[in-house]
């Protein structure tokens, strides 16, 4: 009798042990009244088939090369029940039924739970990868840990399908599908993007491995397996993808490989090819040209040919035969400029080397008749003979490059030469003495003078020249100015003793050769000198001194009267222009009788017309304008009338002294914004206008000391300065407030082969300094005198706008930045996107981000009304400091934020404030 089974075993198992199998499935069940029953046999009695029920079925083995076959015949679930039902059903149709409904609802209920366990499986992956149930397990317990509570209800399920035998065998075919579909799906992308990999714990560069190397294959296999083996049933139904996986994974690696092959190889070439062209030229070099041809022709023929056989695609092959003799040019010019050579006819270099290099079988490079084959000539192959013109035109380029860059570095080796002698020679303390300096460009223009190369010469002197114009305008000149003004002042006591005359003539002499005095001023002193010391030029001293009285006389009567600058009262500058006009007559005349008498002219008729022609400096107000109305209305217009811009730092000449001469008789602007100036001034915030504007009237011919400009100005407008402000403003005198810092040194001018040697002139500009810790309640004091001639007209919305367009000044110098580059900041104010929404809403539908700057101000200025009303109110009263502590978490660039512009940008948005 046949040996009936309802299961199977794999391998050599016993079939005695355990519940019996239904194709590999647990059957938790028990027997039926069918199956306790008794079968009533038929009248017929048909003999069944032997059913042989006990299969083996054994695992493939994993690891290596896929190896495609027709999957196992594995377990069907309820296979042996259909079998014997079938070998039965002659004998009982209930039993034949049984039997195939049976099977049917056990294959439908294995579908539904393979779906079911799949799809837990699926959605408790995300929690982690996992290999077998109690990693899948132990990921769930990890996130149920932290309070997921999907995690938590998907662990419970899994428990209950540990626990029964049916759900456990599906949950861990289940594990193993969703794994190994996983792994292969991600193979190819973990092969691409892995560098390096671990072989006998020595690390190896994995695109150094071909697709079919032992340790690739390894590799491959433990990241699609994660070194476990894999039951038949899912090997079986994941063949198709694991191959799969397979194949693209080592399309991958191949194409890792033969890249970086290739760029080996490609290197390799390269290398050749830079040693073949510094022989050349070693060889050219010594005059073996001959021989060099030679020997370049046959190096790079034999360079061209082991391209053919290099293990690279065709395209790469090409590519590098393409390029080769254009790449060789660039090396040849390398290699002389290492080797300090300077090609002179690249041509002649060139193009003989460039002409021997054939491509092509080797039996045809050469006809029938004995010649070459000239279509097989590489250059010849790429344009011919023009092609060869535009590679040595790009080598001719690359090489007058090569001698511009080295003229760089060698003007910039010899600047920074020329720097440490001149720090050396002329240290700071020493560069306010003329004769050192003197000396140190005559020692330079002797070093310059036996330069042989005269593109370098030119360009040393040339330098020598612009840096000793820098330091004299630097240096050299106030020391001359302040020495030329102590002769004047020395004139007055050598009128009538000639022994100091003699004193002053020497000190003259010494001062000149010293380089303390201009010869024009040696010659205008010692002019008077000589005036003063001849009898022929005293006998006119009754005249001049009779003019002079009477000149002084008419100034006094002037100074008195309504009609000069101070009114009655005689102002003090006036004064001070009669003393110095007094002595600038006296010296004049004396000079223009000396002059007439050597020239053989009427000494009196020189008078006459020196006096007719000069007012020695006495300017009366009517020859100015005679009017005290203000010029304008503000600095800005002042500027702008002046200058031809709102802001520029330096008033012509001409204009310049036109402003000197109308600020000592009529107010340049308005009292109030002249009150303002100053008072941002003696606080040490001066706007740029008035910097501008008090550098110009304190210098030049005519100058006055800051004091006397302020002050003046003040009287000019009927403003009363209390005597601690003026206190303060007089204080000003005593400061170097006209000094500015040198500019810094542009970089190097090119300049031929010597680019860079040339030193950069350091333009000093008399940029006026003003005190930083003046007391800040200067201009309170004076305003309540300038309110009584003109009504503040500073409201509230004025401040508003003020204070945005001095943060709009902070935040972007007043201009609309999109930052395209990232940052969520855009506009004039730098609005985020939150911060937007809250001004759309709080301004009524404008955006902050709007081009135009006054909507963009407006809605800005409405999200500091709504959502920062203590900053709001602080704006409105002119609380400008408590207003930016409130808004600066907001506009972080603000003073005292994480993002605080720096001092002088601050200092310079402060203008804007009212």
């Amino acid at each position: 009798m046949a040996r009936l089974s309802t299961g199977q075993a794999f391998g050599e198992v016993s079939r005695a042990s355990a519940a019996q199998l239904l194709g590999g499935i647990p059957a938790d069940a028990s027997g039926g009244a069918l199956a306790q029953g008794s079968i009533n046999a038929p009248s017929l009695q048909p003999r069944a088939t032997p059913v042989d029920t006990f299969q083996r079925v054994g695992a493939p083995m994993l690891g290596g090369p896929p190896k495609i076959f027709a999957p196992p015949d594995l377990p069907n679930p309820g296979q042996d029940l259909a079998n014997l039902s079938k070998a039965l059903g002659g004998f009982s149709s209930t039993l034949q039924s049984f039997g195939e409904t049976w099977l049917a609802n056990r294959q439908q209920e294995d579908k539904r739970q393979e779906a079911a366990t799949g799809a837990l499986v699926g959605q408790a992956s995300r929690f982690g990868p996992a290999r077998g149930i109690a990693d899948l397990a132990a990921n769930l317990e990890k996130a149920a840990a932290l309070g997921n509570p999907d995690a938590a209800r998907m662990l419970q399920v899994v428990r209950e399908k540990q626990n029964s035998s049916v759900g456990r065998y599906w949950l861990e075919r289940s594990v193993e599908q969703n794994a190994i579909q996983n792994a292969a799906l991600s193979l190819p992308d973990r092969i691409a993007n892995t560098s390096t990999i671990k072989v006998n714990g020595k690390d190896v560069e994995l695109n150094t491995l071909s697709s079919d190397d032992p340790r690739y294959l390894q590799y491959r296999d433990e990241q699609l397996f994660g070194g476990a083996q894999m039951s038949p049933q899912g090997y079986a139904k994941n063949q198709g993808i694991i191959i799969q996986a397979q194949l693209q994974a080592d399309q991958v690696q191949r194409k890792k490989y033969n890249t970086a092959e290739a760029g080996r190889l490609t290197a390799q070439v390269a290398v050749n090819r830079q040693s073949i062209a510094a022989d050349y030229i070693s060889v050219r070099g010594k005059g073996n040209d001959v021989y060099a041809i030679q020997y370049v022709g046959r190096a790079l023929q034999q360079e061209i040919d082991s391209i053919r056989i290099l293990g690279v695609p065709e395209e790469t092959k090409t590519e590098l035969t393409n390029k080769y003799l254009e790449g060789f040019a660039a090396d040849v010019v390398s290699a002389a400029r290492s080797q300090g050579f300077a090609i002179v006819d690249m041509d002649a270099v060139l193009k003989p080397a460039l002409r021997s290099v054939m491509i092509g079988p080797v039996d045809q490079r050469v006809k029938a008749d004995g010649t070459p084959n000239q279509a097989l000539r590489l250059y010849n192959t790429l344009g011919g003979e023009a092609f060869l013109d535009q590679v040595a035109a790009r080598a001719n380029a690359a090489q007058i490059q090569d001698n511009t860059q080295q003229s760089q570095m060698a003007g910039i080796q010899e600047q920074q030469a020329y720097d440490a002698r001149l720090a050396a020679a002329l240290p700071e303390g020493r560069r306010s003495d003329p004769a050192a300096i003197k000396g140190f460009f005559q020692a330079e223009r002797n070093r310059a003078a036996v330069e042989p190369d005269g593109i370098k010469r030119a360009a040393m002197f040339s330098q020598l020249d612009a840096s000793e114009r820098q330091l004299t305008e630097t240096f050299v000149k106030p020391v001359q100015e302040q020495r030329a003004l102590w002769y004047t002042q020395q004139l007055a006591n050598t009128a009538g003793d000639e022994a100091a005359r003699n004193r002053l003539t020497a000190q003259l002499q010494a001062d000149l050769a010293a380089d303390r005095i201009t010869s024009a001023t040696a010659i205008s002193i010692q002019t008077t000198l000589s005036a003063q010391g001849s009898k022929e030029v005293r006998t006119y001293d009754k005249d001049i001194n009779s003019r002079i009285d009477k000149m002084s006389k008419e100034w006094e009567a002037y100074s008195g009267s309504p009609n000069s600058y101070g009114g009655s009262a005689l102002a003090d500058f006036e004064s001070q222009a009669l003393y110095k006009a007094r002595d600038d007559a006296r010296r004049k005349s004396q000079d223009t009788v000396y002059q007439a008498i050597k020239e053989g002219k009427d000494p009196v008729q020189a008078l006459n017309q020196l006096w007719t022609n000069s007012n020695f400096g006495l300017r009366r107000r009517e020859e100015v304008g005679g009017t005290q109305a203000p010029m304008y209305e503000n600095g800005s217009q002042l500027m702008k009338k002046n200058t031809g811009n709102w802001s520029r730092s330096t008033i012509a000449p001409r204009d310049a002294n036109n402003l000197r001469g109308q600020a000592k008789v009529r107010p340049l602007y308005g009292a109030e914004a002249f009150a303002t100036d100053v008072d941002a001034f003696l606080n040490g915030t001066p706007s740029q206008n008035f910097r501008t504007l008090m550098k110009t009237l304190t210098t030049g011919p005519g100058g006055q000391k800051p004091s006397e400009v302020i002050l003046n100005q003040f009287r000019l407008q009927g403003i009363e300065v209390p005597e601690d402000v003026r206190q303060k403003i007089q204080a000003l005198d005593g400061q170097e407030i006209s000094r500015a810092t040198p500019a810094r040194r542009t970089a190097p001018q090119q300049n031929g082969a010597l680019a860079g040697v040339q030193i950069a002139s350091r333009a000093l500009g008399n940029l006026l300094v003003p005190p930083a810790a003046a007391a800040p309640t200067v201009a309170a004091t004076m305003r309540p005198v300038v309110a009584a001639r003109t009504q503040s007209t500073v409201t509230p919305q004025a401040r508003v706008d003020g204070y945005m367009k001095r943060l709009a000044y902070i935040e972007t110098r007043i201009r609309n930045i999109p930052n395209a580059e990232g940052s969520p900041g855009r506009g004039y104010f730098q609005a985020f996107p939150d911060f937007a929404k809250e001004a759309i809403a709080a301004s009524g539908g404008i955006d902050p981000r709007d081009s135009d700057y006054n909507r963009s101000a407006k809605a800005s200025a409405a999200w500091i009304r709504v959502y920062n009303k203590p900053a709001w109110a602080a704006i409105r009263a002119g609380r400008y400091d408590e207003a930016d502590r409130l808004l600066r978490n907001t506009w972080p660039s603000l003073p005292g934020g994480s993002q605080a512009q720096k001092p002088e940008v601050q200092k310079a948005a402060r203008k804007y404030l009212r």
